[in-house]
């Protein structure tokens, strides 16, 4: 499957938003959310590590999350330049 160019710039732009509001989550933010989100960690492999009760570990998980997307969505959406079309990225 292919992708064009300006799938292709749009795609590193919103990566690159997702690194920079997972740097401004506080470390303890930012662990919880690479353990399940990146590392694939279960509910309760991640409870267990943290030594925490899981309903414990599901808020904090929840938290955190809600902490990312605010930060993420928070990120200016320069315009994005495809071929001759100059495109509003959605906030």
């Amino acid at each position: 499957m292919a992708f064009s160019v300006g799938a292709t710039q749009e795609h590193r732009l919103n990566v690159a938003d997702m690194i920079n509001a997972l740097h401004k989550l506080s470390e303890a933010d930012r662990d919880l959310i690479m353990l399940a989100r990146v590392d694939g960690k279960s509910p309760v492999q991640i409870a267990e590590h943290l030594k925490v009760p899981l309903g414990t570990m599901h808020a904090r998980l929840s938290r955190a999350t809600a902490r990312l997307r605010d930060l993420y969505n928070a990120e200016p959406r320069p315009d994005v330049v495809c071929g001759r079309f100059r495109h509003r990225r959605a906030a």
